[in-house]
């Protein structure tokens, strides 16, 4: 494999810092897994401004036994023939490769997030805060745009 320096790599990334409902592209995917064995989707979304946030997707339902944010993100992502696609599926179990797949196709593609501010108790114990994408709608011109992601 090759590199190449980058040197624009030093530069402070800009975080997104308040709530409220953005147009994002989905910059980046990567997949790691809990100690317990559940897949970790965490996606790195980006808005036009160029401010940075993340969003994740697990690999089982939520509490209440509904994959919600799983079908938010594909009705968010997914061209009309990808989700004709998957309704012509019928039911069908979810596996991680599934959600792989789902998410490694979306990169590049947009979406409108819902930013929500979480507050938590850093490891020195010191208060903080984060921002991070908790809702998932389609963006008004479709996932795919023929000029980039904006």
């Amino acid at each position: 494999m090759s590199y190449k320096y980058d040197p624009s790599a030093f530069n402070d990334t800009v975080y997104v810092k308040e709530e409220g409902k953005f147009p994002f592209h989905v910059k980046s995917v990567e997949f790691t897994f809990t100690p317990t064995a559940v897949l970790i989707a965490k996606m790195i979304l980006e808005r036009e401004d160029g401010a940075v946030t993340t969003s994740k997707l697990f690999g089982k339902p939520e509490k209440s036994g509904q994959w919600t944010r799983l079908n938010q993100f594909i009705g968010s992502t997914s061209t009309k023939a990808e989700i004709e696609g998957l309704l012509a599926k019928g039911e069908f179990d979810i596996t991680d490769d599934f959600i792989k797949s789902v998410c490694e196709r979306s990169v590049g593609r947009r979406l409108m997030g819902e930013v929500r501010k979480e507050e938590y108790t850093k490891r020195d114990g010191t208060p903080g805060v984060a921002y991070s994408v908790s809702f998932y709608r389609p963006h008004a011109e479709g996932p795919v745009h023929a000029d980039g992601p904006f």
